[in-house]
């Protein structure tokens, strides 16, 4: 999986980050966090699949102190590059970590919230999810949040897009139950895709469903930014239509992403 994500790290922010549709679609989560902990406390935050270190530099400049982890080390040397760079005496460090083998690696525990964005539990099968599920409730602390963002297997955006396109087998590519072979650089990865009431079956003994909301049921996939990326009035208004819809369950099934927010309830 490093060499996967290692051959995608120096161009992964132009294709997703700093687009357009990619950065309305992480805004929304950001949203979400900021008013969640708009407190005043640092928190201990434990991220994985972090990237490039977007979501950890801007979380860090709430004061909040990350260990912000990635399973590829070309992404994470983009992100310490991104550190260096930034002005500011930020709480973060950067640690080579694969979600799918986190015994192998030690992590801390304790930690006010665990944040897994933007599809990382995709790359999870079904057979770890659960092994994974009591993997994380060990590293939180009584009443921690747990914060991910997941494919669903439905994404109205992504049928219509490939259906015009006349690629049939991607636009349902999704909907299978076996996974899903997706090209990542020169390689595949498997992917699988959960609605939000599956992911939750694998959670329910250690966690409470707190929320559940959609990212990307207007807002388009990143992929679409060659078409859509300079078409700032109609993304604002897909922005706009995102932030009415709020937290209805039903567009979280058919968006690019839900993000489903769940807290530590039970040891």
């Amino acid at each position: 999986m490093q060499a996967v994500f290692d051959q995608i790290a120096q161009y992964y922010d132009h294709v997703f980050s700093f687009t357009q549709t990619g950065w309305l679609q992480r805004k929304q989560v950001w949203d979400y966090l900021e008013a969640l902990f708009d407190s005043g406390t640092a928190l201990k935050i434990l991220e994985f699949g972090g990237g490039t270190g977007e979501d950890a530099i801007f979380l860090a400049r709430k004061g909040h102190r990350i260990l912000s982890t990635d399973v590829s080390e070309g992404m994470l040397d983009v992100a310490r590059q991104k550190l260096e760079e930034t002005q500011g005496d930020l709480d973060i460090e950067f640690q080579l970590a694969d979600i799918n083998h986190i015994d192998t690696t030690k992590l801390p525990k304790d930690n006010d919230l665990i944040l897994v964005n933007f599809g990382v539990f995709n790359n999870v099968s079904p057979g770890d999810m659960e092994i994974l599920s009591d993997k994380l409730n060990h590293l939180l602390k009584q009443g921690g949040h747990l914060i991910a963002t997941v494919m669903p297997p439905y994404c109205l955006w992504e049928t219509l897009f490939f259906l015009l396109r006349l690629e049939i087998r991607k636009s349902i590519r999704r909907w299978i139950k076996n996974p899903a072979y997706i090209n990542i650089g020169s390689k595949v990865i498997p992917t699988w895709y959960y609605t939000p009431t599956r992911f939750y079956i694998y959670f329910e003994p250690h966690f409470i469903k707190e929320a559940l909301k959609p990212v990307g049921f207007f807002i388009p996939p990143s992929y679409m930014e060659p078409y859509l990326g300079e078409r700032k009035k109609f993304l604002h208004k897909m922005e706009l239509c995102e932030k009415q819809i709020g937290n209805k369950k039903w567009a979280a099934t058919r968006a690019d992403y839900y993000l489903i927010h769940l807290i530590k309830g039970v040891n």
